[in-house]
């Protein structure tokens, strides 16, 4: 089952995030690590480097070089949710799912139709794991409503930090 992770701020995300069982080793090479904002790209690779856990960056939709690369290395792929489609992984997490940020405030769309494009990105980030499915989100602004709907029909589990 899906599971979410709450944390007050960013920089707990990245701590929950480097205690995870999954970045050990061996079962590094089969996960995607997917950010939401490209704010969070640069926070998540400084954690990732200061924790000295290698990893490759995808670069474009469906960049099987990079990930053919990281595989052969055990390195994580990461990669903004844009470059998730057509790609699997055994284990996918999602950074920054979290109000304000999915969707992100932007007045040149109607809002509706933004949410719609969000919401596809999102479900598509989702059907990227073929065995467990990680979202950390900030709650600093609020429980999403999409993650509380989810909570509330038993589709994701919360865990703790």
């Amino acid at each position: 089952m899906p599971s979410v992770i709450y944390a007050p701020n960013d920089n707990q995300i990245m701590d929950a995030l480097i205690k995870s069982d999954i970045l050990k080793c061996q079962e590094r090479k089969n996960l995607l690590l997917v950010f939401t904002d490209y704010n969070l790209e640069n926070l998540l690779t400084s954690t990732l480097e200061k924790s000295r856990i290698p990893y490759e960056s995808l670069k474009t939709r469906n960049d099987y070089n990079t990930i053919k690369s990281a595989q052969k290395k055990s390195k994580i792929v990461i990669g903004y949710i844009d470059f998730a489609g057509g790609l699997e992984f055994d284990n996918v997490y999602i950074v920054g799912f979290d109000t304000g940020r999915v969707p992100p405030v932007d007045t040149s769309m109607s809002v509706d139709f933004f949410t719609h494009i969000w919401y596809r990105k999102i479900y598509v980030a989702f059907t990227r794991a073929k065995k467990r499915l990680l979202i950390y989100s900030n709650i600093t602004h609020g429980e999403h409503p999409f993650l509380s709907e989810a909570l509330k029909m038993k589709l994701v589990e919360k865990k703790d930090l």
